[in-house]
């Protein structure tokens, strides 16, 4: 089979995929040391088995982002796959919190199951988004009447509003108020004589603090209602979402170079891979940062 032609530069494609990366319970595992080294690739080799036969799993987040503003506190709770638009070379850092294994797929793909960039907003009381999501969700939620025609309507009008917070996000969590010291009267200062004057520095750009999650640029699929989101046949989540290899999945991070030897070894992932419209491209997380 002639093997296709390709640029040896992986960098741009982030500009025409967006990943799905899985995998944080076994590396946790790991870090943890309950899971061998060799016991986690069996795993990631699993994972990558049931996506490739069942479909992407769309299920509720571990730990639910909360809205809170004014004692008013909005769980945002739905199923959901998450993706994200950040270049291979940048997210090495962050693999921590989702895995090494990721899913390329076009974007055309997640815009038609729905999905979409997050809207990322500040998290304090201050925040105008954030009270007006807050208070949109209250006055719907208090505007359900509990019997008569519009019942159905302003129930429907208050899923679908849930439905829509869930592509906001929190730059950050809250930050707890800190107490406040006593006033202590302070000592004089020792006589001393006046410091020199210091030197001028030269200017320097200074873009503020890292906003956490921006770099991401997350955008994600959350369930609703169409047909393409299927049951999952073992029952462990909530849905699954099909795709086809070559067409809709372009691309597979693997977390070594070991694991990308046991899929190519694999007769089934391999046929998989070949076969699809246009080869599967498969790249060792490790090689991450280094093209």
């Amino acid at each position: 089979m002639p093997t296709p032609t390709r640029a040896g530069d992986f960098s741009d494609l982030h500009k025409r995929q967006l990943f799905h990366w899985l995998g944080s319970d076994i590396d946790r595992e790991l870090r943890a040391r309950s899971l061998s080294v060799a016991a986690a690739r069996q795993r990631y080799l699993a994972y990558l088995r049931d996506d490739f036969k069942n479909g992407l799993v769309v299920k509720p987040p571990r730990t639910p982002e909360q809205l809170t503003c004014d004692g008013h506190v909005v769980s945002l709770d739905l199923p959901l796959a998450c993706f994200t638009e950040w270049s291979l070379s940048e997210s090495r850092p962050h693999s921590t919190r989702y895995g090494r294994m990721a899913l390329g797929f076009s974007k055309p793909w997640v815009i038609k199951h729905g999905g979409q960039p997050v809207t990322y907003f500040r998290h304090t009381g201050r925040s105008v988004f954030l009270r007006t999501l807050v208070a949109l969700h209250e006055f719907l939620r208090e505007s359900q009447p509990t019997s008569g025609t519009r019942s159905r309507a302003a129930t429907l009008a208050f899923r679908d509003a849930f439905y829509l917070l869930h592509f906001a996000k929190p730059l950050a969590s809250p930050a707890a108020p800190r107490p406040r010291r006593p006033k202590t009267r302070p000592a004089p200062p020792p006589v001393t004589p006046p410091p020199a004057a210091p030197k001028p520095r030269a200017p320097t750009r200074y873009f503020g603090p890292v906003l956490n999650f921006l770099e991401e640029r997350e955008w994600r699929i959350v369930r609703h209602d169409k047909s393409y989101f299927v049951p999952d046949p073992a029952k462990r989540f909530d849905s699954r979402l099909k795709f086809a290899l070559g067409s809709e999945l372009f691309t597979l991070v693997l977390p070594d170079h070991e694991l990308v030897k046991m899929v190519w070894d694999d007769r089934s992932l391999r046929r998989q891979l070949l076969n699809a419209a246009v080869p599967v491209t498969v790249i060792s997380f490790q090689d991450i940062g280094t093209f």
